[in-house]
């Protein structure tokens, strides 16, 4: 019964809507007959001309799109060269903890595809050019260094050298 009572009102609505389109229909029907030749043939131009604009527009925003693309890739290409320039800087910034005066370290490797600076232990790693410099101590005195590194010579390291550092900023190899 109640798949029935459904069904009518369903059918009953359907009439309805089909009756409200055959209204319409036949309500523009009547105004087109109204309506004036010059004034359909304006409305037509008025139609031709919104698809034109719409068809310009289209096109603006398409060469919008690309101009946005391109100036994407140049912002990641900006965003590259910034990385690279921010590591040569570090090349010569001041080591954290040791700006004061001037400090020696022991540099014990320089490597390009190692890198052991997550492993823990008591060392510095400096990343300059693409190669990771590690070095360990701070010493106040040069000769502090020389004892140092030869505890790390006789550990097997046997091309480690000191490295001066003064007010925090590499200045090169002392022997």
């Amino acid at each position: 019964m109640k798949k029935i009572l459904i069904l009518i009102c369903v059918l009953v609505s359907f009439k309805a809507l089909a009756q409200d389109d055959k209204a319409l229909i036949k309500e523009w029907k009547a105004k087109q007959k109204e309506m004036k030749p010059l004034d359909f043939k304006k409305l037509v131009d008025e139609k031709a001309a919104l698809e034109k604009r719409d068809a310009t527009i289209s096109t603006e925003l398409d060469e919008t799109r690309n101009h946005v693309a391109a100036k994407d890739a140049e912002l990641n290409a900006l965003r590259n060269e910034n990385k690279k320039l921010e590591a040569s800087k570090n090349r010569n910034a001041p080591v954290a903890g040791a700006n004061v005066g001037t400090i020696y370290k022991v540099q014990v490797g320089a490597y390009k595809d190692v890198d052991i600076e997550g492993a823990g232990g008591n060392f510095n790693a400096e990343n300059n050019d693409g190669i990771k410099r590690y070095t360990l101590g701070n010493f106040k005195d040069v000769e502090q260094a020389k004892k140092f590194r030869g505890y790390v010579n006789k550990l097997g390291v046997q091309d480690a050298f000191i490295v001066e550092y003064v007010e925090g900023v590499r200045k090169g190899k002392i022997e």
